[in-house]
């Protein structure tokens, strides 16, 4: 499932990629009030992945900048 996760990220433009960094920001929340270590767990991998295309974007971009 990571890979496919992974591959849609790549897909997102830029403000829906942090749309749906806030948004597992907000599950990983809701997972720590109802105690789900398994739900916590997945939600902070793909939490992971998303600011990793973020970085990998924001990277990209500094090199076409210069």
């Amino acid at each position: 499932m990571s890979l496919l996760f992974k591959f849609g990220l790549m897909k997102l433009s830029l403000e829906s990629l942090e749309r749906v960094k806030n948004d597992t920001e907000n599950r990983i929340k809701d997972g720590l009030h109802s105690n789900n270590q398994t739900y916590i767990e997945d939600q902070t991998r793909k939490h992971q992945d998303i600011l990793d295309e973020l970085a990998r974007r924001k990277q990209t971009a500094v090199v076409y900048t210069k």
